[in-house]
């Protein structure tokens, strides 16, 4: 209890320098203060962590939006890399960090009884007569400044109340700011506030007010802009950490108050909602209510609720979440460039106690921050240890029994190794650090998370990406392979479950703090998970590639086409690569869905006008040989059309545009169909059928639909191959090329992409990696051909 006790100190003197005599702690005990062990824990560590109040639990929205909303804040503030700290107080007792069941007391009032509002005067009555309640925005912030938690995230901040010039009636909040050193984030004031009178009462408290936007608009809470200014502007999360640095660097006891604009996809209805918080406040004046103190705020919210039907509160959670967010990359930024604590940050982090200037904030990055650039591409997915064993050359596999041989412990996990394949293309074999690459993967606390990190960082590539999970039986994904004598795989055990726990709510708040222009990910996620990936590329127009893992898993994606059927607006995917098993179980399981007999299908499917000179094309495609004749003697590409594989791959066109298929030995296939506009863009409308050179072309209604056999690269003889990661490997390639072609659908980078992706699998299939190391010696030479076609 010994963090308890330095926590009692840090309340009953605020950061008293001394220990406060006996008389000054009479009837407070250990007790009342209970931390929970993962925030006492990342306090310990210096892990960054963000605070929560839970005045909005008890006060802010109505039952059981209130419980799904606390959750989701956390889940965000976890997934950029933050450990969070709702602060409450339960039957007398303050709460830094709270269990799920705990929220839930606080959240459902009719069945627990009435909940108090606890702002700073509160504290110490709720604690001596044990009562529970929700902490307001001040009473958050004395909590979480004596418990050494500096970033707080809330929604919109208490002001000067209309008419406050007479009244007297100013939020505690400001106050608060004024004198507790804990930057808040929210989305600037509450719209029922004086925010002319308010930036004013915030001004004379020496409160900064910062703008976390691309203009220094202070918002309105519903609204991006108020009419008013504020006097400084960030634009990242380092520049945000480095003014919180410096006024600590200064000694200064006031708190810093960070803007963040509502997202701009939630303020539409900003208007309309305005107009009833006007209603609502003229209906305060009369009938009383706007006299009332603490209670005036709750009621005029609820009002407002009532007024709009429910679209206040639903741009409210909007505005929570993004804040939030903010405020988890904030404290992460704080954490990683300007804690003295922290060994892996850049030295030079360590000289910046320079005054911050709206010339100058941009020369406080540290050159590590300046390197971790916005991604290219983002891979979502798996990362796991792999335990391979391999049997003797010649010998067979016998159940229940044990068998000579070699077993190894490489890194694996779908995701990881399309991760790691693509970065080697791309960092290629100079030793400049390349960060265009980032892996966004759960893992446990446990050793194998340990070995990841250390894998990740060994081949140069970012691990900010890693999510550490805290729950006690949260594991790494790990899988254990059996391959025959020629590397082949047997079968094998994979625990894959912590892959599960990535939250749409998760990922989506990622995409959007990362914005890349290209999203992979591997069917160990969840279907909702997809459909939020391709929420996020529709919205910000980057493009999305699956990876679909295995024939159990890939038809995880069926999900997202059932709900593209039945909301056409939701974004195709672009691309996908599935092997001819993938493929088979995609098309098999899509068909006993019922995939494709809605009308949306085949419209889409007429529109593509594949007729009988499309037909006799793949008919002349099917006659020609698969490749070099000294390799496959006279074998030709007639499985394309007799397996069916053609026809089950234009099948699934009305969900995906390209589709690359992997054949191993007998090269690969692209099978695609492109909007009018995209093809033009792309060449494909001046393009015509040449099966001799295995294209086929068909242009339809509004669009071109196009069938090109690429040939295989010849394997080399007498290798032992191990065919693990080659399909992984294949599809970071793929992925690495359309990064350097700035994601162009022309068949000549195409061709050139499939060529270098057919090169890496090789090189995997002679590795006893997952990702054969040697990518890096071919990324050069490969990545400056595409560039050559751009």
């Amino acid at each position: 209890m010994m963090f308890g006790k330095w926590l009692i100190r840090r309340v009953s003197g605020v950061a008293c320098r001394s220990r406060p005599r006996p008389s000054q702690r009479r009837g407070i005990t250990d007790t009342a203060f209970i931390v929970s062990a993962e925030v006492q824990h990342a306090l310990q560590t210096h892990r960054p962590v963000v605070a929560l109040e839970s005045a909005l639990i008890t006060h802010g929205l109505p039952f059981p939006i209130n419980s799904e909303t606390a959750g989701s804040l956390e889940a965000i503030v976890r997934s950029t890399g933050c450990v969070p700290a709702t602060v409450a107080v339960l039957s007398g007792r303050v709460h830094v960090g709270l269990t799920a069941s705990e929220r839930q007391q606080l959240s459902d009032i009719e069945t627990n009884g009435p909940m108090v509002k606890i702002s700073r005067r509160d504290l110490g009555a709720a604690i001596a007569l044990r009562r529970s309640g929700g902490t307001t925005i001040a009473g958050t912030m004395v909590i979480a400044h004596a418990a050494g938690i500096r970033v707080f995230g809330t929604g919109g901040l208490g002001g000067v109340h209309r008419g406050g010039e007479t009244t007297l009636d100013v939020s505690a909040d400001l106050t608060e700011l004024g004198r507790t050193p804990i930057a808040v984030v929210s989305s600037g004031v509450k719209a029922i506030l004086d925010i002319a009178r308010t930036l004013e009462y915030l001004e004379t408290q020496g409160v900064p007010v910062v703008t976390y936007g691309p203009t220094n608009d202070f918002p309105a809470f519903y609204s991006r802009c108020s009419g008013y200014k504020s006097p400084w502007r960030v634009g990242s999360s380092v520049e945000a950490a480095s003014i919180i640095h410096n006024n600590q660097a200064l000694g200064l006891q006031t708190g810093t108050l960070f803007a963040v604009p509502i997202p701009e996809e939630h303020e539409a209805p900003g208007a309309r909602i305005q107009e009833a918080v006007d209603i609502a406040i003229e209906e305060s004046m009369q009938n009383g209510m706007s006299k009332r103190g603490n209670d005036v705020t709750p009621w005029l919210l609820r009002r407002v609720a009532e007024l709009t039907k429910g679209d206040a509160i639903q741009s409210n959670i909007a505005l929570l979440k993004n804040n939030v967010r903010v405020a988890g990359e904030i404290a992460a930024s704080l954490n990683q460039h300007f804690d003295p604590s922290n060994k892996t940050r850049n030295d030079t982090s360590a000289t910046l106690d320079g005054i911050a200037t709206p010339s100058t904030v941009s020369a406080f990055i540290p050159q590590e921050t300046k390197l971790r650039a916005r991604p290219s591409v983002v891979v979502v997915g798996s990362a796991a240890v792999d335990v391979t064993a391999c049997l003797p050359k010649g010998s067979e596999f016998c159940s229940e029994s044990t068998l000579p041989g070699a077993v190894t412990t490489t890194l694996g996990g779908v995701a990881r190794n399309v991760a790691e394949a693509a970065h080697r293309v791309l960092q290629g074999s100079t030793t400049v650090p390349n960060t265009e690459t980032l892996l966004i993967s759960p893992v446990g606390r446990d050793a194998l998370a340990t070995i990841v990190r250390q894998g990740l960082e060994a081949a140069g590539q970012r691990v900010d990406g890693l999510l550490e999970r805290q729950h006690a039986d949260a594991r790494t994904a790990v899988c254990s392979l059996v391959l025959d004598g020629s590397g082949h795989l047997i079968g094998g055990v994979a625990d894959m479950s912590i892959t599960e726990s990535l939250s749409e709510t998760e990922i989506l708040a990622l995409l959007r703090s990362h914005k890349p222009p290209l999203v992979a990910f591997d069917a160990n996620v969840n279907s909702d998970v997809m459909l939020s990936i391709l929420r996020y590329s529709g919205e910000s127009g980057a493009r999305a590639f699956f990876e679909p893992t295995s024939v159990n898993k890939c038809t995880r994606i069926l999900d997202c086409f059932v709900a593209q059927l039945e909301t056409p607006s939701l974004q195709r995917l672009d691309y996908m690569s599935p092997n001819a098993l993938e493929l088979r179980s995609l098309y098999e399981t899509g068909r006993s869905r019922d995939l494709y007999t809605g009308e949306t299908w085949w419209k889409a499917l007429e529109e593509m006008s594949l007729n009988e000179r499309y037909r006799s094309d793949l008919e002349y495609l099917a006659r020609q040989q698969v490749g070099n004749a000294s390799a496959h003697g006279n074998e030709d590409l007639s499985f394309l059309v007799t397996e069916g594989l053609v026809q089950m791959a234009v099948h699934l066109l009305p969900f995906v545009r390209c589709i690359f298929l992997k054949l191993g030995a007998k090269g690969s296939l692209l099978v695609g169909y492109l909007n009018k506009e995209d093809s033009k863009k792309a060449g494909w409308q001046s393009l015509w059928s040449d099966p001799g050179r295995r294209l086929v072309v068909n242009h339809g209604k509004s669009g071109t639909a196009v069938v090109q056999h690429f040939q295989p690269v010849p394997l080399p003889a007498s290798v032992a191959l191990n065919s693990t990661g080659a399909g992984d490997s294949f599809s970071g390639a793929i992925l690495a090329a359309l990064v350097r072609t700035q994601l162009n659908f022309n068949l000549v980078h195409i061709e050139k992409a499939v060529q270098l992706a057919q090169r890496c699998a090789i090189l995997t299939l002679q590795s006893c990696q997952a990702v054969a190391p040697d990518i890096s010696t071919i990324g050069d030479a490969a990545i400056e051909v595409t560039r050559d076609h751009v």
